[in-house]
């Protein structure tokens, strides 16, 4: 059995989570300590709110150097929504914000992205296409059909 723990720091969609692995038959636990993550194969980072507001309740309940450890060690980590962001270097939300640093860059609000052709409507809310000529090799995403429109709601 593949064990599936999503990590609960206090913010984000935990219930929601776990109901999305047994949608597709995969049972998930919560797991709130860092001894509670040792033994999962994968961990699942999710989040809702605010990028420094994150930050201080992964660092209150003891979990980024955990975090960290366990990406560096090739352990699978799926970061979802702020969870995701999280895994970069820094965001730019309310000011700066040092991330877990797993992830070279910095969030920045899509309306500051420098790509202006690529300058969607902020917060950025519905279906849209993934980018392909985004690096998504070496990433879940490869494979991904990326002419599939997927649904955001997101501003960074």
């Amino acid at each position: 059995m593949f064990d599936v723990a999503v990590v609960d720091y206090g913010v984000g969609n935990v219930t929601s989570v776990r109901n999305a692995f047994l949608a597709i038959g995969t049972s998930a636990r919560t797991a709130t300590t860092p001894q509670d993550l040792q033994t999962a194969d994968l961990l699942v980072l999710p989040g809702v709110g605010a990028f420094a507001h994150c930050m201080q309740q992964l660092k209150s309940h003891g979990l980024t150097e955990f975090l960290i450890e366990h990406s560096r060690s090739d352990g699978p980590l799926l970061g979802i929504c702020v969870g995701m962001q999280m895994l970069f270097e820094q965001s730019l939300e309310f000011g700066t914000t040092p991330g877990l640093g797993l992830v070279p860059g910095v969030v920045r609000k899509l309306s500051e992205c420098p790509e202006g052709k690529d300058r969607v409507k902020v917060p950025h809310v519905g279906w849209a296409q993934l980018n392909a000529s985004r690096p998504w090799a070496s990433t879940m995403l490869n494979g991904l059909d990326d002419r599939a429109f997927y649904y955001f709601v997101h501003s960074y």
